[in-house]
């Protein structure tokens, strides 16, 4: 079962958000 480019855009940019997120908070930049 494929996932549709609009499924895909939002994961990855739910993991690149959160990710970030994750790096800036153990940056100590938050």
């Amino acid at each position: 079962m494929p996932l549709n480019p609009e499924e895909m855009a939002r994961k990855a940019w739910l993991s690149y958000f959160t990710y970030n997120s994750f790096s800036a908070e153990k940056s100590g930049c938050l």
